[in-house]
């Protein structure tokens, strides 16, 4: 995980422990982590992208819900929210041809505080869009709203 990425989960540990009494056991907080970050799907949820190379030009579009309505957005390094990748970091899980790649990000939309998000899955640039949502929806369900959409980037609705 990024470097300061425990800080909030060390938090959600502790509100857990707090509330139950108990110590965590490795199950707890595998669990703990996965409802964090891994099964935050509200407001967005990631349903399937494409890459097209052009010229050396990489432009993605991600198919997703949005509060349950499908859209879609494309661009070339920018979706519809202002969001930057602050930090980045992957591994592979498992090895061999059904291997799982975990990503970590944190995230900064417009000028609020970062956050954290994650993301797994067996193709890595799904990991890593699942990452972005995971710490987006994370940043919205605390509250800390939507930056105005950039010019450069088109929001289709489906």
């Amino acid at each position: 995980m990024p470097v300061r990425s425990p800080l909030p989960f060390s938090r959600a540990v502790q509100a857990m422990t707090d509330n139950t009494g108990l110590e965590a056991s490795a199950d707890d907080l595998h669990a703990l982590f996965r409802r964090e970050y891994l099964e935050r799907e509200s407001p967005l949820r990631y349903v399937s992208h494409q890459l097209v190379s052009d010229s050396g030009a990489v432009e993605i579009e991600v198919q997703m819900l949005r509060e349950g309505k499908p859209c879609s957005v494309r661009g070339k390094g920018a979706l519809d929210l202002r969001v930057r990748v602050m930090d980045y970091h992957e591994h592979a899980m498992t090895a061999g041809a059904d291997a799982r790649a975990a990503c970590y990000v944190e995230v900064r939309v417009g000028e609020s505080p970062t956050g954290f998000g994650a993301g797994i899955d067996a193709n890595l640039v799904t990991a890593s869009l699942r990452a972005v949502l995971s710490g987006l929806n994370r940043h919205l369900q605390a509250g800390f709203g939507v930056a105005p959409a950039r010019q450069s980037a088109h929001a289709i609705e489906a």
